[in-house]
């Protein structure tokens, strides 16, 4: 996601959805260095121009498209080398069809579900923050392992985010993916022990 930001930034595309926007708003400002009460927002385009891009190029990075330069690996290898905490689900990464690092968010894939963690996200008042993205955006806070968390069943995709001890975990997939196995996957994440403590 921060690289499509990145890369729409330098080219003039701006990017196409809420869900999009919305993920982005939180995600430039953080990467960016905004603080809190900044906040930077992508705004929607229509689909046509967004593919394309101004140059032609489609620059749109969609869930489960790793981004470019990704560094790919075994998962517990990724989780090891992040900064961020990494939460598996209890199995651990058994049920992981697929990891890699861009920069330093590493990302995990369930099948259709993408799984990242961001830090940066201390100074952020949760749950203000997510109630405005809800309010904004569309969605709702719900509880989430005693976690509020913005979960957001959208097009082009849903989303479920949450943040504990200042990292953002963030949950994507295609819109035609249930929102029930965004949360499902969320509420099976181990928040108790991260793999790489």
């Amino acid at each position: 996601m921060i690289v499509q930001a990145i890369m729409g930034a330098v080219s003039g595309v701006r990017v196409v959805g809420k869900l999009t926007a919305a993920l982005l708003t939180v995600a430039i400002g953080t990467a960016c260095g905004a603080k809190s009460g900044e906040s930077t927002v992508a705004e929607p385009v229509d689909a046509a121009t967004a593919q394309s891009g101004q140059d032609g190029i489609d620059l749109l990075v969609q869930p489960g498209t790793p981004c470019p330069g990704a560094v790919h690996a075994d998962a517990i290898k990724i989780a090891a080398v992040s900064e961020s905490p990494v939460y598996l689900p209890a199995s651990g990464a058994d049920e992981v069809t697929e990891a890699w690092r861009c920069g330093d968010t590493p990302v995990f894939m369930f099948g259709d579900i993408q799984l990242s963690f961001e830090n940066g996200w201390k100074d952020v008042p949760i749950p203000e923050k997510l109630q405005d993205l809800a309010d904004d955006y569309g969605g709702s806070v719900q509880n989430v392992q005693g976690l509020s968390a913005w979960v957001v069943a959208a097009s082009p995709n849903d989303g479920v985010l949450m943040v504990k001890d200042g990292t953002a975990i963030r949950l994507i997939a295609d819109g035609d993916v249930p929102i029930k196995d965004l949360v499902d996957l969320a509420e099976g994440l181990d928040l108790t022990r991260a793999v790489n403590a």
